[in-house]
């Protein structure tokens, strides 16, 4: 049986699990041209203002507790002290629901998945996450039930998916309630 916890920024499928798969709901709040490291030989890209999903995994050893360390990672930024809004009550919210453990050291943040670079960028505000506690990586399945909403796009092919050649982690999203219910409906079929 899958555990639910909702708060409006933070939503947990599943339990036991440290690791497992997760969305961050990203808000782009004014169009931006940006260098994603090396992707499409780092020419700059438009990003619209709008919705946006990034997929992404977590998996590895329960005592290193790769779930937590991976979202707290994307809502730290590189420039200290300029995080996202969202870290603070994420990570309260995290450890509240048993993934984590507090006063687990992080380094300084190294701009390395094409996500980081986007979420550098103070236009670029992660608003709610979803977690999923697995054993097993859940990104592909994700991405493919969601991307064929009809009113999901693909920004720019491949973004976010070095490992999967040929598809995208990032997705430009509808973001109106109805959509975001439809989301959680899906994710929780998932988990099942």
């Amino acid at each position: 049986m899958s555990k639910r916890l909702l708060v409006p920024h933070f939503v947990v499928f599943g339990s036991a699990h440290q690791s497992g798969s997760y969305i961050l709901c990203i808000e782009i709040t004014t169009p931006i041209f940006l260098s994603i490291g090396r992707f499409k030989n780092g020419q700059k890209l438009l990003f619209e203002k709008g919705q946006y999903i990034y997929i992404g995994s977590a998996m590895g050893s329960y005592a290193r507790y790769p779930l937590y360390r991976r979202i707290i990672r994307h809502a730290k930024r590189s420039e200290h002290g300029c995080d996202q809004p969202i870290l603070s009550r994420l990570q309260e919210d995290l450890l509240g629901c048993g993934l984590g453990k507090e006063n687990l050291a992080f380094s300084t943040k190294n701009l390395f998945w094409n996500i980081d670079y986007l979420l550098e960028c103070k236009e670029c505000i992660i608003n709610r996450v979803y977690a999923l506690r697995s054993e097993t990586p859940l990104e592909t399945k994700l991405v493919c039930s969601i991307q064929n909403h009809t009113d999901v796009s693909i920004p720019h092919n491949g973004l976010g998916a070095n490992d999967s050649p040929g598809n995208t982690h990032f997705l430009k999203v509808p973001g109106n309630d109805k959509w975001w219910n439809g989301l959680e409906r899906k994710l929780n079929l998932l988990m099942e």
